[in-house]
């Protein structure tokens, strides 16, 4: 929660993050509710040769 917190408010992107969460930190950040009615895919992308160890999962 920290780092990522952290990056958004150094401008490094956005986050998505549940309620119990967003309520308890006390930087930056602008929280704004969304509320989508349908399911969001949401990817990963990485290197690799980089990840070799990792396991990869399909939902």
């Amino acid at each position: 929660m920290f780092v990522t917190y952290t990056m958004v408010e150094a401008g490094l992107g956005i986050s998505v993050e549940h309620s119990l969460t967003a309520k308890v930190w006390q930087g930056k950040v602008k929280c704004l509710p969304i509320d989508f009615s349908t399911d969001i895919e949401i990817g990963l992308a990485y290197l690799e040769n980089e990840n070799e160890g990792l396991e990869k999962v399909n939902h």
